[in-house]
């Protein structure tokens, strides 16, 4: 075990720094980001902000965020009959999520088959969330691989972990966006009710910042997500 006795970056040590810019509204702005997924092969465009599958992980939540392509992690509670429910507008805006469980794993197939027949969804393009709060297992890992094998063109995104070594290790298992944050906002306890974590700020700058290793900068440092909360 190594003890890192330096200083770690949370919400209220950090500000943005401004730089010069030709624009004369913050509305002229354009937040909307081109992205090619490595393992699933899909290119698509969104806001890069999603909602996580907590509280905020409704279907209500993601009837408002498709107004600005914006995606929701919808929260492994609602049933199969939710699912079947929803328009297809909406059904692009929603990220499946599973923890680590066979079951949870198989409803997701039968809603995914489900909705194709419904032809709301193309055969893998139901986006799936692999979440638990400790992604540092070699199980997990095993578990995110064993699901990549199976579904080769659907985006999955897999987490939580909180430094640079576990983004890599969870992309080359299989995933193509990674789930950064333990202990990310002030309603989240995963913190307390693990043996290690990071602040939000600093997380996200080292996982960023990951180096050269295997094209680090040009995959590894965005492709991750940063779990920040809301204060």
């Amino acid at each position: 075990m190594i003890l890192e006795s330096d200083v770690k970056l949370d919400f209220s040590d950090v500000l943005l720094r401004p730089k010069r810019s030709t624009l004369v509204s913050r509305k002229e702005f354009n937040l909307k980001r081109k992205l090619k997924t490595k393992w699933s092969d899909k290119e698509f465009e969104f806001v890069p902000i999603i909602a996580a599958n907590m509280a905020t992980g409704t279907f209500a939540m993601a009837k408002q965020f498709l107004r600005n392509d914006m995606l929701v992690a919808i929260h492994k509670f609602h049933t199969k009959e939710q699912w079947f429910e929803q328009k297809k507008d909406v059904l692009k805006h929603c990220i499946y999520t599973i923890g680590m469980d066979d079951g949870e794993y198989n409803q997701f197939k039968e809603v995914r088959k489900r909705l194709h027949a419904d032809g709301k969804v193309s055969k893998e393009d139901l986006m799936l969330c692999i979440d638990i709060a400790n992604g540092y297992t070699k199980r997990f890992s095993d578990f995110v691989n064993k699901i990549r094998q199976e579904n080769m063109s659907t985006i999955i995104i897999a987490g939580n972990v909180c430094t640079p070594e576990m983004v890599q290790e969870l992309v080359l298992a299989g995933a193509d966006f990674v789930k950064v944050g333990i202990g990310p906002g002030s309603a989240c306890y995963d913190q307390n009710e693990n043996w290690g974590w990071l602040p939000a700020a600093e997380r996200g700058d080292r996982v960023f910042r990951c180096g050269s290793w295997f094209g680090c900068r040009d995959y590894f440092g965005r492709r991750h997500a940063n779990s920040w909360g809301c204060r």
